[in-house]
């Protein structure tokens, strides 16, 4: 490795520089991108400090485990994450993601040293990837975390350049329709008790249709919360284990104002030393079946959306109905539990209207132009 800095050279008003390998022995030209001499030398000092810096075979697997862990990886926590969002819950995700990585690649590719990685073994990774859990978020994530791994190994100075430098992350194909129940529908459910695989399933989606509680929230319910009327939501779930609790999604503490009618269904639900007694994969199999059951009754308007019911379904519901009502958009974020700032583009994501809620408007069009108006006279639209 050289110990003197090299020296620069103009290419097409582009600075370059040449060095020497030292594991290779081969001489190697090297680009900085910029017509800045100022800039290129920040870039080829930077370049042959990281050669320089302690280097070490580590395999990829042991690389991976060393960035995902916070205690061991000082530069994860204090740099790239600010203080404000590296949470418990973030470096949970983060270490599950690694290991859902981990089990993308193959065995021999585990042991390869991160200098003997190659640009075709990352893309190969990634087609490993999309083979497990196809074009959809959890894809991207788990990619991104391998390609944002190997850049901090580069910039580290374990390899010289990192060999997923270009490649695109892999597209998430967008999931199938989510929609909001019709308030009727949810009504008619209600009412039939066959509909639900037993008593405790049909408070718990009571619970869920008429407060808005995310899936985490709603199994770490315990009666400690209940104040008279209110409920206070600061506790969650942060894994699917169901062992680590901690502070919702945001970290935000919040007094909801109960309904009367989850009132009575937390009543019968909680006791003083258990909170709901089921598990994540519980609940999403009697939400299935509830769904399943109500799509097949004929007054149902929308049985295609009964198909697909998912607790955050009944949330999607729940702001779609407070939106139509006429309620304050802030009123509702704050009982929904979202960050004020991107108000707009939750509700966005939040709301889906159709035909029936949309009547409205086309019943103020018939009063304003329609024949009927004005003692059956035609209405000038200038006048208005």
């Amino acid at each position: 490795m050289q110990k003197k800095y090299p020296n620069l050279y103009l290419r097409s008003q582009v600075y370059y520089f040449r060095y020497v390998d030292s594991r290779t022995g081969k001489r190697v030209q090297s680009c900085t991108g910029t017509g800045s001499k100022q800039e290129a030398t920040r870039i080829m000092k930077h370049t042959i400090d990281n050669m320089a810096a302690t280097q070490s075979d580590i395999s990829l697997k042991d690389w991976l485990e060393k960035f995902t862990d916070p205690t061991t990886n000082p530069r994860r926590r204090d740099a790239s994450i600010s203080g404000k969002n590296y949470s418990q819950r973030y470096a949970l995700h983060v270490a599950h993601e690694a290991k859902e990585l981990i089990s993308c690649i193959p065995p021999r590719l585990q042991r390869t040293s991160l200098f003997q990685l190659s640009r075709k073994n990352i893309k190969d990774c990634g087609i490993d990837i999309i083979q497990k859990f196809g074009h959809t978020t959890k894809a991207n994530k788990v990619f991104k975390l391998l390609k944002v791994s190997l850049t901090q190994a580069a910039d580290d100075g374990y390899i010289q350049i990192s060999p997923a430098t270009g490649l695109a992350d892999i597209k998430a194909i967008k999931k199938k329709k989510l929609y909001a129940l019709q308030p009727a529908d949810i009504r008619i459910v209600l009412s039939k008790q066959n509909l639900f695989p037993n008593e405790h399933a049909r408070l718990i989606f009571t619970v869920l249709a008429t407060t808005g509680l995310r899936r985490s929230e709603l199994l770490a319910l315990t009666k400690k919360q209940i104040t008279g009327t209110a409920l206070t939501v600061n506790r969650a779930y942060k894994d699917d284990s169901m062992k680590v609790i901690g502070l919702p999604k945001w970290d935000k503490v919040r007094v909801i104002a109960l309904p009367h009618i989850a009132q009575e269904a937390l009543k019968k639900l909680l006791t003083p030393e258990f909170g709901l007694g089921i598990s994540s994969r519980t609940l999403s199999l009697w939400l299935r079946s509830v769904g399943q059951h109500a799509a097949a009754l004929k007054e149902i308007e929308m049985p295609e959306a009964w198909l697909a019911l998912t607790p955050h379904m009944l949330r999607h519901s729940l702001n779609t109905m407070l939106r139509i009502s006429g309620l304050p958009d802030l009123l509702i974020a704050e009982f929904m539990s979202w960050e004020h700032q991107d108000l707009n583009k939750v509700q966005a994501g939040y709301t889906h209207l159709y035909a029936k809620n949309l009547q409205p408007v086309a019943d103020m069009i018939d009063e304003l132009l329609g024949e009927d108006n004005n003692d059956g006279k035609v209405v000038n639209i200038t006048d208005y």
